[in-house]
This record gives structure tokens, sequence and C-alpha cells, in this order.
């Protein structure tokens, strides 16, 4: 019989965003960086994907050859120790080290942090003295923009980059719950103003 325990919380220690604008001679650019601290998720991708060696890590440093060692091999974000309360150094086969992510749910649980280039643009603009007095534009720009852009840092404990704002659904019940989702849509594209 399983004995209920908390194994995280979803609510973010703190959350964060800087938003910066610059603009030189007929170039301006801007960028927006969202940055989250804490909120821990629990990824069935990752509980999955371990179980089924799928994920990367599931072989590198020749684990599936040579054994895996737990907070040494895998997991090295959490401290793993013998019943005499030394290190753990027991060599585990991997088959049953990576089964052990489906049978020991907490193994899935991911602290939720992050840093993200969120949105950013690069505008040009024509002066207006290269614009004809006599024009029908009075202004005109063009711009390259992006949304959703990258990930740039996530937690160590999210060793299969699962992206933390991935949900089950957009209801409460998807809260801190990842399963199989697919990534955020990133999107470039060009942008152009005309001022008539």
């Amino acid at each position: 019989m399983y004995k209920r325990q908390v194994l995280g919380n979803v609510n973010p220690d703190w959350i964060a965003g800087l938003s910066m604008d610059f603009t030189w001679k007929n170039l301006s650019l801007g960028v927006m960086f969202d940055f989250r601290k804490g909120g821990d998720f629990f990824s069935v991708s990752q509980m999955f994907g371990a179980y089924t060696g799928i994920y990367e890590y599931t072989a590198a440093n020749g684990v599936r050859e040579n054994g895996v060692v737990f907070g040494k091999d895998i997991l090295t974000d959490k401290k793993f120790v013998k019943e005499d309360g030394s290190v753990n150094d027991i060599v585990v086969a991997p088959t049953s080290a990576f089964s052990d992510f489906y049978s020991n749910r907490s193994y899935s649980v991911i602290d939720g942090s992050y840093l993200k280039l969120k949105d950013f643009y690069i505008t040009y603009t024509i002066p207006a003295s290269r614009i004809s007095k006599n024009s029908l534009i009075k202004a005109f720009n063009v711009s390259l923009v992006g949304n959703n852009v990258a990930i740039l840092w996530l937690h160590k404990s999210n060793i299969t980059r699962v992206d933390p704002e991935s949900s089950m659904n957009s209801g409460n019940s998807g809260v801190g719950m990842e399963s199989n989702a697919y990534l955020p849509t990133r999107s470039i594209g060009l942008k152009v103003g005309i001022t008539f």
C-alpha cells in the first residue's frame, strides 16, 4: 500500500521579467527575458522516456555497458546514501535503474526553474530625409520579430530538457503535470510598417 507524500510544490518561489529596448540611429532592438525560480512539475515524458531508454542520458558515459550509480551517473542533483550513511557507490543494471523512474515517481518530479528569451525585435527605419516629400509614403520600417525564441537555461534536475511551461491541458487539473506535450511554438517573422 502506498503512503501519500508531498513530492513538490507547483508554485514558483518567484518570477521575473526583463525587457530592454535600444535605439541607435535608424536601428532599434528590443528583447524580453523571462525567468522562473522554483515550482515543481511531474514529467510523464521523463518517466516513460527513462523507462524505455529513449533519452540520451540513458546511454551516456557507457552506463548501458558499465551500469548505473544513483547520484553519480544519474539524478546527480539528489543525494543517495547506503544504509550505513556513506555515499552510494552501488552499481545497478541500467534496465533496473531506469525502470525505477516508472516505479518511483519522485524521480520524475522536476524543478521548473528556467531562463527564456521570450521575444525580440530588430527594426530598421528608413530616415524621413530619404523619403520624398511628394511621396505617398510618409514613413517606412522593416522588422525581424521573434516570439518564444529560446530556452537559455533549465534547472539541472530537468535532464530531459522538457519545457516547464508545457502541461497536459489548460485546466486546473493540468497544473504541475507534463505529459508528452509538444514544445510551445517558436515563431520568427518579418514585419513591414508603412505610414501613408
